[in-house]
């Protein structure tokens, strides 16, 4: 007769904290592996709630996490990269025969990198021209202000910003 399996709820603490352990070591693997919290619970056995209690009240959990994250991000540089700069290779099939195989490349994903690399030179830019006085006029008037006071103010933050 095989032995009856032991409910780690109904166990004693030791083995209640022996399972809470396991479950947040696979959890932290799973989150390096694929960078996703759900696919990392389901893998794990837990509820997101149960994550997120974790988070709050295990300071080492949480750090422990965040590397985790860290992993998982890191491989998806390392991914898009690879596209990016190294290209895939894709088979050419002609007549239902493979011809030859071509390399592409993503363009996109070279964009991202460079714009994550090097934000001052290929962030996106805009440019926002704002009437201050013709704003402030409106506010002046729908809050009962004093016009002047507000576009001196106004003035005084733009100094500040580029301070």
């Amino acid at each position: 007769m095989a032995a009856k399996k032991r409910d780690p709820r109904t166990g004693s603490r030791a083995a209640r904290n022996a399972v809470q352990q396991q479950k947040k070591r696979v959890m932290l693997a799973s989150v390096a592996a694929t960078g996703n919290i759900s696919e990392a619970c389901r893998r794990a056995e837990i509820e997101r709630s149960t994550h997120y209690r974790w988070m709050e009240a295990d300071e080492q959990y949480a750090l422990s996490f965040r590397q985790a994250e860290q992993t998982a991000i890191d491989a998806m540089e390392q991914e898009a990269w690879r596209r990016a700069v190294e290209g895939t290779v894709e088979p050419v099939v002609s007549a239902g025969k493979h011809v030859t195989d071509i390399r592409r490349y993503s363009d996109t994903l070279l964009i991202f990198l460079l714009k994550g690399a090097r934000p001052g030179k290929y962030r996106d830019r805009v440019d926002v021209t704002v009437d201050v006085t013709k704003m402030a006029g409106e506010v002046a008037e729908q809050y009962g202000l004093d016009k002047d006071e507000i576009i001196a103010e106004a003035m005084a933050l733009i100094e500040k910003g580029k301070a």
